[in-house]
């Protein structure tokens, strides 16, 4: 299948699955939109003032405080609090759905990023609790009929699949608008650490007129710096793009993590700056990023022309699945790539506000630090989800390790996951076929899967765990994902390489350069050849692979 370059898409922004995939940008921009609140820009002041609680009744000023039920220590989280009729607002805290419609799930929830003093009605009230996505759901029902003060403790049962990894999420894709400076650093330091994120890159974009709203381009490297905590470090970015049109298929839209000085221009193109040509490419700008040692991640799944010449040529670190969207499916899109031999580490991030609680965990073998952090994600050594846990051996190796085999060998696959939600089963697939699965089990308050098995092994493959299609939300309402990126298996000294793979994607550029001569301006003829090169570089390396793996 591939790209529909060019034509209409339905895009869904939050259904996010295995099998479906999305992103939310210029290109489903008014589907994006729907998400987020409509509201001015918020005036002075904090994002916990006091909130108007259901009805006229007296208001008790609760201690709350979330506590690890092993250790006893104290965690941050999110809470809701409902009565018989719905939902009740808490006073003092964070929403954990700012800038999002009211309706979204995330509204439901409020971050509790220590033990506080919340006001809440006087009447039977439920409260539940949850500590980022690796603890159980928590719940307790409380009657503060005639109370003026109470306290109340919860106690969650934390998940420990990640114990002995030294995994730590971030999230790679943050923009935030409509809300000022103070209440910005606020919303970033509170529910970062509610939701357990250690490292957040906040992001730079341009979009004329509408980026005088966009309140996250206030930031520097210096200023996230400034504001890391020692829960949550945040690092700075730059999405850099072209659309042909306002809300249309460009050349594509990149993130260029940890650089020092902006890339110029931001954006490039009509589509999102209303004047110029579509020209520099995203090769330009992606070349300056090098430059400054940034790491370059395509965003948005497989959105624009330019990302299968941009990974054809090793100019891209790692790809964004998931930061919002539907363009395909893993098979149709990512699985394409590393079938051609590419190495391919997948990442995420929430592009607008937190939506989802979407991270990319990175499994370090040095102390955590923003560097060496990204050297792992570069490296592979990665899996995303919005829920579920996931760890996957082959052998002695995780994510992103190489196995050196002669045919015929045998490795043993160890796979296993823990998610609070039901996620159904976890997958084993080799070079884009599932080979093994195992249904989900409940165990306490929280699923776990697990397969162990041998791997035969005849040709170059890679091996990757993932959960499958499934209805089932989180508390936020994002559809449940988890994909680790791959284990590489050569065989004979070789690696995956499949002529379809490499011939589909032959195609797709052949179609963007047709694509690309009927949509994009340009202000020469040699802007035109220059861009379009690049197409049959790309197209012609993968030729000269065809002919290398399939003439002897």
């Amino acid at each position: 299948m591939m790209k529909a370059k060019g034509r209409s898409l339905i895009y869904l922004v939050l259904a996010c699955f295995s099998g479906s995939m999305c992103f939310a940008h210029e290109a489903t921009w008014s589907a994006f939109e729907n998400q987020l609140a409509s509201q001015a820009q918020l005036g002075a002041g904090d994002l916990t003032g006091e909130r108007t609680n259901r009805g006229d009744l007296a208001v008790c000023n609760l201690q709350l405080s979330l506590i690890d039920a092993e250790t006893g220590e104290s965690l941050p989280g999110l809470i809701r609090v409902t009565d018989k009729d719905g939902v009740i607002s808490v006073g003092g805290l964070v929403n954990r759905g700012l800038g999002l419609k009211e309706e979204h799930a995330s509204t439901q929830w409020y971050a509790l990023p220590e033990s506080s003093t919340i006001s809440l009605p006087q009447k039977p009230l439920t409260i539940e609790a949850i500590s980022g996505i690796d603890s159980e759901l928590s719940k307790q029902d409380i009657d503060l009929s005639r109370k003026g003060e109470s306290e109340v403790t919860l106690k969650l049962q934390r998940l420990h699949l990640l114990d002995q990894t030294s995994s730590y999420p971030g999230n790679t894709h943050l923009h935030l608008k409509n809300i000022n400076r103070k209440q910005a650093d606020e919303y970033l330091q509170v529910v970062t650490q509610a939701d357990g994120v250690d490292l957040v890159f906040v992001s730079y974009l341009l979009r004329t007129s509408e980026d005088k709203t966009y309140i996250s381009n206030e930031y520097r490297k210096k200023d996230l710096a400034r504001l890391s905590t020692p829960a949550t470090k945040f690092g700075f970015g730059e999405e850099h793009r072209n659309n042909f049109e306002a809300f249309g298929m460009g050349y594509g839209h990149v993130m260029l993590l940890d650089i020092d000085e902006l890339v110029k221009p931001v954006s490039i193109g009509r589509g999102i700056m209303d004047t110029g040509p579509d020209y520099p490419n995203m090769k330009k700008g992606i070349e300056q990023a090098h430059q400054q040692d940034a790491t370059v991640i395509w965003c948005h799944n497989d959105m624009g022309h330019e990302d299968i010449p941009n990974w054809v040529t090793e100019h891209i670190h790692a790809q964004n699945i998931f930061d919002g969207g539907n363009t395909g499916t893993y098979k149709d899109t990512f699985y394409r790539y590393l079938n051609t031999g590419l190495r391919v580490p997948f990442s995420t991030g929430t592009d607008w506000f937190m939506f989802d609680f979407s991270r990319v965990y990175a499994q370090l073998d040095k102390p955590f630090s923003e560097d060496n952090w990204l050297e792992a994600l570069r490296a592979g050594k990665t899996f995303i989800t919005n829920g579920p846990l996931l760890e996957l051996k082959v052998g002695d190796e995780s994510p992103g390790g190489t196995i050196n085999l002669a045919q015929g060998e045998t490795r043993i696959v160890n796979a296993k996951a823990q998610g609070r939600n039901n996620f159904g089963s976890i997958e084993v697939v080799v070079n884009g076929s599932v080979v093994r699965a195992s249904r989900s089990r409940k165990v306490n308050g929280h699923y776990e899967a697990e397969l162990v098995f041998p791997l035969h092994v005849e040709k170059p493959s890679w091996v990757a765990l993932r959960i499958p299609e499934t209805n089932q939300q989180n508390e936020l309402g994002g559809e449940l994902f988890a994909h680790t990126s791959p284990v590489y298996l050569n065989v004979d000294g070789k690696g995956t390489f499949l002529k379809s793979a490499a011939e589909s994607l032959i195609a797709e550029m052949k179609e963007s350069i047709t694509a690309i001569g009927e949509q994009a301006l340009f202000d020469s003829s040699g802007q035109r050849s220059e861009v379009l090169d690049y197409y049959h570089q790309a197209i012609q390396s993968l030729e000269d692979k065809i002919n290398s793996n399939y003439t002897h």
